[in-house]
């Protein structure tokens, strides 16, 4: 079983084992534990960053258990944690948080202002054309459907993406 967490500062050096994926200046670090029947592992990822600062992070597994999806300042990494590593990198390097969806074994994310994206475990597999002006939120996930805020036009309205369909519907009262 994997367990990740974004760090709030680097790890005393030498406490465990770095891995650095286009690791300068100044990255966002990840904490990985698997935990196996008759050991237990711990590692750090030291990830390079895109648009945002290193603090805007985030990391979530994939529901398979074997992958991971991090989000670096904005860049996006697909890391396998088997062989720990890079799977892809996303082409969007301003990407701002993301959930798993257990029942496809996809990550959503966006990018905190107007776009939503997809990804599986080869690439991103879609792109909503622009719903917001400024701020996109995620709220619920359920079954099918993720529920969310965005921010258009001067007023927030409230979003619900079915990954099935791709369809998207905005509230606009």
């Amino acid at each position: 079983m994997f367990k990740i967490s974004v760090l709030e500062t680097p790890p005393i050096s030498g406490e465990y084992n770095e891995y650095r994926y286009n690791a300068a200046g100044d990255c966002t670090w990840v904490h990985f534990q698997r935990s196996y029947e008759d050991r237990h592992e711990e590692w750090i990822g030291i990830f390079g960053t895109g648009f945002w600062p290193p603090t805007k992070a985030d990391a979530v597994l994939f529901p398979k258990g074997d992958t991971a999806f991090i989000i670096a300042g904005g860049a996006g990494y697909c890391i396998d944690l088997t062989t720990k590593a890079i799977i892809y990198e996303s082409e969007c390097d301003y990407l701002a948080e993301c959930v798993a969806i257990e029942t496809r074994n996809v990550i959503v994310c966006n990018d905190g202002a107007t776009q939503i994206l997809i990804f599986d475990e080869r690439g991103m597999t879609w792109k909503s054309e622009r719903i917001g002006s400024d701020e996109i939120k995620f709220g619920a996930v359920e079954h099918e459907l993720i529920h969310g805020t965005i921010y258009d036009c001067g007023k927030y309205r409230t979003y619900t993406l079915n990954f099935t369909t791709k369809k998207l519907e905005i509230s606009y009262t």
